[in-house]
């Protein structure tokens, strides 16, 4: 089986460390895997009209265009099937994952 699975995390150096994460967690699984990484909310919007993506990892604290939780709602009107997994240094927004059905809200 293959997955599409798509990063978006501002930080670079989270984005490379969870890229080889879920490579490795793919790797080890024996899925297939299409892994698109992306450092803000407007570039993931832009694609997820090109691609539909089974997960998504993302980052809370975006930049000031646009948080993980109004990136979430966006792509969740899109596509009510992948699983969202919120991958952050914050707690405050713990109860809005929720609105998004996220599967997870993962600490860093």
């Amino acid at each position: 089986m293959e997955l599409h699975i798509a990063i978006c995390d501002d930080s670079q150096a989270d984005r490379a460390l969870l890229e080889r994460l879920v490579r490795r967690w793919a790797a080890d699984a024996g899925h297939g895997l299409l892994l698109r990484s992306f450092s803000n909310a407007e570039q993931l919007l832009f694609q997820s009209g090109e691609e539909s993506f089974d997960i998504l990892l993302l980052d809370i604290e975006l930049g000031p265009a646009m948080d993980g939780v109004s990136l979430a709602r966006e792509l969740r009107r899109g596509n009510q099937t992948a699983q969202i997994v919120f991958i952050t240094g914050y707690s405050d927004y713990l109860s809005e994952g929720y609105e998004v059905e996220a599967l997870r809200y993962l600490m860093k």
